[in-house]
């Protein structure tokens, strides 16, 4: 019978999926209980099958995930199949076995582990489509090896479903290439749709693993999400909230991203009772929820922590406006206050809010659904609560941090780009860097162009709060800079571990300095191509791009991180002409 080793809710886990059938020898070595207990502490669910009077056993990975993409799973082959084992050694007996994983595993070296312990090593990848997000996911076929006597075997274990890109330096970037909606924005207007009940249409979304977990968290909350792309960057969610809706956000979706924090605001509005897992994300320094809390409390919520979630109930009267000022322009506790206080009873007033173009987005998706909101996009803004919210159709606004990111990649290759579906004036500085850098940059209200007919010259970056610099823009402008002629000077003010991308720069061959949160860089005429690994979406996409100017090829791992905030990414810059592809590290 089937057992859950590590107290996980297994209903419905496997819906779906292979069944579970022992083959005719042992396909699957038993797994010390103890590392099964450290895989669900860690988020897995796990599952041990054992018949009585047979000594066969088989074990189940799964990432908690698996409703959002595959699980892991390892499937000993069913009976009248031994013909797919061979002998390998010394009389060790090779049971085929298959892994299916979707891309983006996190825990990466735990399940490796796990597999070892099983005795399963790689043979052979193959991709098909998930059927229900239409995405590629890997199939894994595997051999757990057994001796004779029952001992485990195959503890050559690899890289199990990791990929990377594969980028030969040298292409001059041209042509054209339209921007998706933005990430930051589109995740929190899928958010503030439990603000209402009834049918939302919001469109331009990009194709991004963000936008199917936040998708799935809805589901869970009651709602019916649907969501159609139309194209390898881009699509339109269709959401119908329910009168009635949930009021928790489990940990298994809300830890593998951090803007999942965003459903705290609009459920204890609507419900007057939240319990959300504190959330995960990309590591590029502390972000914490002091700023959300304090704000919330101030409109009479109590919070409190248990158990790893934050647990928030408005006052029996309901929430109360009041005004909060913000020690930091934070984007995420302007977006959780605001979308609290639109059915706050009064006025609200939120001092030192965030003045980014995804909070004007939201504004606007707000007043659009009936909320009275003043001020979107200054440092002050001022919310008059309602009773009640509708449902609207809305269009995402396009992604500055990707229109800008191929700004940087035309001006390092001295390339032509056109730049399609991008707002010029939510990049004034960031354009303004490229021109000191050299480029010729034209801008229309349908987006931009830069040329780029030299080397670039070095120019200093200071990222602050918008409409300074943006931080997510900074590890784009190092990678520029390492190739540039000149010195330049990077100060960070708003992420304290973002210069770890400075490390793999080096390996490149950037002429790089770190001290505190200022980074020197001195420009060589080549980076060198070498492998690196991707620590978070920006520093990602740098890599990507740094080797677009190297000699030979670069290998950029850890490439779930880009995938995060970059739809069909290697197939835009491919278009420009890039050499780029993605592959699974075993090849």
């Amino acid at each position: 019978m089937w057992g859950a080793l590590a107290g996980a809710d297994l209903d419905g886990w496997m819906d779906g999926f292979p069944k579970w059938i022992p083959g005719p020898d042992r396909s699957l070595t038993d797994i010390d209980p103890e590392l099964l207990e450290q895989v669900g502490e860690m988020g897995f669910r796990t599952m041990l099958k054992h018949s009585p009077g047979e000594p066969d056993h088989s074990v189940a990975v799964g990432d908690v995930d698996s409703r959002v993409g595959q699980p892991v799973a390892a499937v000993p082959p069913p009976a009248g199949r031994a013909a797919t084992c061979r002998r390998s050694g010394r009389g060790r007996r090779l049971a085929r076995t298959t892994l299916r994983t979707g891309r983006h595993l996190p825990h990466q070296g735990l399940t490796r582990h796990v597999a070892e312990q099983a005795g399963i090593a790689c043979m052979r990848i193959s991709y098909s489509q998930h059927p229900t997000f239409g995405r590629r996911v890997q199939r894994v076929v595997g051999a757990s090896g057994h001796s004779d006597g029952g001992a485990a075997g195959g503890r050559n274990v690899r890289c199990l479903t990791m990929e990377r890109f594969r980028v030969i330096g040298g292409a001059r970037l041209a042509g054209r290439v339209r921007v998706p909606g933005a990430k930051n924005s589109a995740l929190k207007l899928m958010a503030a749709t439990l603000l209402a009940e009834g049918e939302f249409r919001i469109g331009n979304l990009p194709r991004i693993l963000d936008v199917e977990i936040m998708a799935e968290l809805l589901r869970r909350m009651g709602c019916e999400v649907r969501l159609e792309w139309t194209d390898e960057s881009a699509g339109t969610a269709f959401v119908a909230v329910p009168g009635e809706i949930g009021h928790e956000a489990d940990y298994d979706l809300v830890r593998r991203f951090r803007a999942s924090i965003a459903v705290l605001g609009p459920l204890l509005a609507r419900c007057g009772r939240v319990r959300v897992a504190r959330p995960g994300g990309d590591a590029i320094g502390s972000r914490g929820l002091d700023m959300h809390i304090d704000g919330l409390t101030r409109l009479g919520a109590r919070i409190t922590t248990e158990h790893g979630f934050l647990v928030a109930e408005a006052r029996s009267g309901g929430l109360v406006g009041a005004a909060v000022e913000l020690e930091f322009p934070s984007v995420g506790a302007t977006e959780n206050i605001l979308m609290a206080s639109v059915l706050a009873k009064g006025e609200t007033v939120i001092d030192n809010a965030a003045r980014e173009p995804e909070i004007v987005d939201l504004c606007e998706m707000l007043v659009a659904m009936g909320a009275k909101i003043d001020g979107a996009g200054t440092s002050t803004i001022a919310i008059q609560g309602v009773d009640r919210l509708l449902p609207v159709s809305y269009e995402t606004v396009p992604d500055r941090i990707v229109a800008g990111t191929f700004g940087v990649a035309a001006a390092m290759t001295m390339g032509d780009v056109r730049v399609d579906h991008a707002r010029a004036e939510h990049l004034r500085i960031a354009l303004d860097k490229l021109v000191a850098a050299g480029a010729q940059v034209s801008a229309d209200p349908e987006g931009f162009r830069v040329v780029m007919e030299r080397r670039p010259r070095a120019v200093d970056v200071v990222t602050l709060p918008y409409p300074g610099f943006a931080t997510d823009l900074q590890p784009q402008f190092a990678a520029m800079n390492a190739v540039a002629e000149g010195t330049a000077m990077i100060t960070e003010n708003i992420f304290e571990a973002r210069f770890v991308f400075l490390q793999e720069l080096a390996r490149l061959g950037a002429d790089v300095r770190t001290d505190g949160h200022h980074a020197v860089l001195r420009g060589v005429p080549r980076l060198s191509g070498a492998p690196v690994v991707s620590s978070d979406v920006r520093a990602g996409a740098g890599l990507v791009l740094a080797g677009l100017v190297a000699d030979g090829t670069t290998l950029v791992s850890e490439i779930h991180h880009i995938d995060r905030g970059y739809a069909g990414f290697e197939q835009q810059l491919r278009a420009l002409g890039a050499q780029i592809t993605r592959e699974n590290e075993l090849q």
